[in-house]
């Protein structure tokens, strides 16, 4: 992996790590100007992952359950739901999914809200900033990818599950002919 950061002018740059492993570069200037500049590249080289088995731990099998004392500090705010939805709509569409489960088993759950998402609503690509309320996205059944991250994210939220926003890239060995490196983790 190979990065550059240049900015003009010139600027003091120290690196910090956010709570989450994020790299930081914090800038200071010494002198006043008319223009700034920032220009970031990054070359990475891509290995795909082995296949995952997805577990979770015996408590948190099946709907509802409540997370440890100890898991509640480091789990934040993210169990706690962001938007606000008077109406209960968001928690309703996600009852009315665990309504037509067979069992009350959290994975299966999850990806029923998965499979009804991909398959009832439509993705409208979306250059403007941000996200739409997840109030706005259920009745259009409408949204980009962001939207429906953020409206799985309160609905799972609605169960008391923790859930947070990561973005990234994720890698397609189909795109390489099926063929990597090995695998790094």
């Amino acid at each position: 992996m190979d990065t550059a950061l240049t900015i003009s002018p010139k600027a003091k740059v120290r690196w910090r790590h956010d709570a989450f492993g994020n790299s930081i570069a914090v800038a200071e200037f010494s002198d006043a100007t008319t223009a700034l500049q920032f220009h970031s590249t990054i070359e990475v080289e891509l290995y795909p992952r082995p296949d995952m088995e997805v577990t979770a731990e015996d408590y948190a099998r099946i709907l509802p359950f409540a997370y440890s004392a100890d898991e509640i500090g480091d789990l934040g705010r993210t169990n706690e739901r962001h938007f606000v939805d008077p109406g209960d709509l968001v928690p309703g569409w996600s009852r009315g999914i665990m309504g037509q489960c067979p069992s009350n088993e959290t994975w299966d759950i999850l990806l029923a809200m998965t499979r009804d998402i991909k398959s009832d609503f439509a993705y409208e690509a979306r250059v403007s900033e941000g996200v739409q309320d997840p109030v706005f996205t259920l009745p259009r059944r409408a949204g980009s990818c962001r939207d429906f991250a953020v409206f799985l994210m309160e609905a799972a939220r609605g169960f008391g599950l923790a859930a947070r926003f990561v973005t990234g890239y994720l890698y397609d060995p189909m795109v390489d002919g099926g063929h990597g490196g090995d695998a790094v983790e």
